[in-house]
Parts: C-alpha cells; structure tokens; sequence
C-alpha cells in the first residue's frame, strides 16, 4: 500500500532526523497517558497542569519552577470531563475549563474545585481556551466542535460576562489577549467552507474583524502563541490527513499575517496542534502523530521532522525566564543543552528521491510530467490545487527505474497554481505548476 511520508510543495523538507529524546524531557509522566492538555506558569515558580488518562483526571501544581508537581486533585472519568483548560489570576483563584460543559473556580490553588457553568449564560458546551490579561480579567472561549461562545470575567470568575454572537465563526479554540482590549481568538470560520479563522478585537469583544482564514474545508485553528516581544506570533490550523499543512505568522504584532506551509502530510503528520518558537527563531510543532514531532531553525520557513518519544504536543507555553514548556502525550519542558545544532552537511534522506519536472510552465492547454524513478516502485501521480483539493488523477501503477513522462491538459482548469504530486512507496514529492 502506497505510504505518503513527504509532500513537498513550496519550501523544502530538511532532512529527517533522530536526535536523543531529552531535547524535550519529561517532567510529569503519566501512566496510561491520553494527553497533558494545559500548562500554565502564574510566575516563573508557580504553575499548574490538567492531564487526563485513559481513567484518571489531574490536576497537578509546581512552587519550584516546574522541578517539582505534585497532584492537587484527581478524579476518576465518572466523576468529571476530560480537563481542557486552566488558568489562575493569583496563587490561590483560578478557572478550569472541560470539554464536558462544566467550568469551575478554585480559591485554595486547586485542592477544591466548585463548578460556575452557571454563572454563563448562555451556558458553554465546553471551555477550550483561556487567556488571563492581569490578575482580574480573563477571556474563555469554547468549544472545538459545536460553538462560538466567547466569556470575559473582570473580577475574578465571580461573574461573567457573554460577548454575544460571533458571526464570523462556527466554533472558537483558543484566545490570545495583549491587553484587555486587544487580542485574538481562532477557531473554524463561518461559513465552514472557509476553514480556520483567525479574529481580532480593539474594543474587548464589542466587535471583531478577520485576519486570516486558511480557505480550505475542516480546517480548524487551533492554538496562537506569540514570543515575549509581542511582534512574532503563530497560529497553527489543525487539518485531518491532508497533503500538507498551513500555519500563519505574523511579524507585525498581528496586524497581518502570511499563510505558510508546512510540506508534510498524509500519513507522515495526521494533524498538527501546537506551535512554539524562541526569540530566536527555533520552532517545534506537533499533535496527533506517533513518531515524534516537526522541528524549525528559521521561523518556520523550513522544518525537520524528528524522531522521539516527545510526541503528541498541544500548548506551548514560554516563562518570563524564558523556558519554554510543551503539554504533550506527558509534560515535556525543552533542553537547551540537547538542541542539535544545524549544519550545512546535515545527513540526506535515505528514502530514494525520485526526480520530477514540469514542462511547459507554465502552461495553458497540454503539459508533460517527467519522472526519473531512482528505484522500482509503486506510484500514484495527480494534482492538487493550492487549497489542497484533489484536481485529478494523471497516473498510477508499477514502474522499474528509469525516466518516464506522462501526458496531461489542463485547458479545463481555471488559471492558478497547482501542484503535481508523486507518491511512491517510500516518499513523495511535488512540483509546481501555474496555470495561464
């Protein structure tokens, strides 16, 4: 069976890599682990985390930084939701969140939980995401999957606030605030066509307006991050199985953002969820996919996936300090001193590239797909267009090496950008094509 592990559309892959596992070790390990869903640092010394097994729900406290947790409650799944959110406006009040439409408050930092779902009306379906702004005003959004409900609290969780509808979204994920007045929320876009969108509020939630939608459908934005600078921020767009992945990035404090690729897909990266980088442009992303996780050197303009136990990564979260933690499959808080430093004679791929050209491009009417097959395979060749949809199917079957070229028209075809795909037992490549 045909295994797609690479799609190539408009910057290169790096090359695989297998690095040792304490580029991001462990710090909490959970037996049975579904995933740490949350993790949030008040200060450089107190933090918190929800984590949820396949039985059991956490919630788990640090007072040393994060060299220490300790379990402040747990409960078993009959006795609560799958724990999504969690945040605290001083060392003993803060706010959990559940996929399970039960939101709660604790004022003992997490020993006793009492639910406030009822205080919200209308009342969540679940809380996803959560921003703390200072240490009274909080906004919650929620949920991934049937609603765009978004909440404001000024005093604490003592009362709340709804925002009213939202009608450029289907549902909302996660919130990003710069103060109370601006900030972002992501979620899937209205009309869902238009796939994961990206809002923007000047005036605390009285109004928002658009600043991304990646355009393609079932696409869900996920989780924004932003380095200390407030300038360099990301949000990551979740996508199920799809050629290749977007992310967005801004440089200007979110004024604008640029839609960028990611160039792997299929079975290689089921979907990506979290996003985090360094001031310096060092970046790691991941989600739900076995191996491990994808890794940057350049802000994102390439990425290097990379073999580890360190899998399933969800929100990023950096200290004033700056450490830099990652809530996952367990709770993982990067190494600096494993970061392996990039080279200029990094170890090539050891998949066999097959090679594959385009001519004429662009084109108007009839083209040829010219294939140099380095080895006997199996392939699958056929076209995409920029959104990721599958335009037509040019060619399957079983070749021996060699080169090999395929007739193709594209004078149906509106005029744009397509790519042509190659799949082969053990990769994928693409080329691009302009269509006039």
């Amino acid at each position: 069976m045909l295994t797609s592990l690479l799609c190539c559309l408009l910057v290169l892959l790096a090359p695989l890599s297998v690095f040792a596992q304490s580029e991001w070790p462990e710090k909490i390990s959970e037996i049975d682990p579904r995933r740490f869903d949350d993790v949030y640092f008040r200060t450089n010394q107190q933090g918190w985390a929800v984590s949820n097994t396949n039985s059991l729900r956490k919630v788990y406290r640090t007072t040393d930084g994060g060299n220490n947790w300790s379990v402040t409650r747990g409960w078993n799944d009959s006795q609560i939701g799958y724990l999504r959110s969690i945040r605290f406006f001083n060392d003993s009040i803060g706010v959990m969140g559940t996929l399970g439409g039960k939101f709660y408050r604790t004022t003992n930092a997490g020993s006793s939980w009492d639910t406030i779902q009822q205080l919200l009306n209308p009342r969540p379906t679940a809380i996803c995401g959560m921003f703390q702004v200072n240490d009274s005003v909080l906004y919650a959004v929620g949920d991934y999957a049937v609603g765009a409900k978004a909440y404001r609290t000024r005093d604490r969780g003592l009362s709340w606030s709804y925002l009213g509808d939202i009608p450029q979204a289907l549902s909302l994920i996660d919130a990003y605030f710069f103060d109370e007045d601006h900030g972002f929320l992501t979620g899937r876009a209205n009309p869902a066509d238009s796939g994961a969108v990206l809002l923007y509020t000047a005036d605390g939630g009285l109004s928002w307006t658009v600043k991304a939608k990646s355009g393609r459908a079932a696409d869900l934005g996920w989780k924004l991050f932003f380095t200390p600078d407030k300038q360099t921020g990301y949000m990551t767009v979740q996508a199920r199985n799809v050629p290749f992945h977007f992310f967005f990035k801004t440089t200007d404090g979110g004024q604008n953002w640029e839609k960028k690729v990611i160039p792997i897909g299929g079975d290689s990266v089921w979907f990506i969820q979290g996003m985090g980088f360094t001031p310096e442009g060092v970046g790691w992303a991941g989600g739900h996919f076995g191996f491990g996780f994808i890794r940057s050197y350049d802000g994102g303009d390439s990425w290097t996936l990379v073999q580890s136990n360190s899998t399933g990564f969800n929100r990023f979260w950096q200290k004033d300090n700056g450490e830099l933690w990652v809530c996952g499959k367990q709770l993982y808080k990067l190494n600096p001193a494993s970061l392996p430093v990039p080279t200029a004679t990094d170890a090539p791929l050891s998949r066999p590239q097959h090679a594959l050209s385009i001519a004429p491009n662009p084109v108007v009417d009839q083209f040829k797909v010219n294939v140099d097959f380095a080895t006997a395979t199996l392939y699958h060749l056929y076209v995409i267009d920029q959104q990721g949809k599958r335009y037509g199917k040019l060619a399957a079957g079983a070749t021996e090496p060699g080169k090999f070229w395929f007739e193709a028209n594209a004078s149906d075809w509106p005029a744009g950008t397509y790519f042509i795909i190659l799949e082969t037992d053990a990769s994928s490549s693409a080329a691009k094509l302009i269509k006039f």
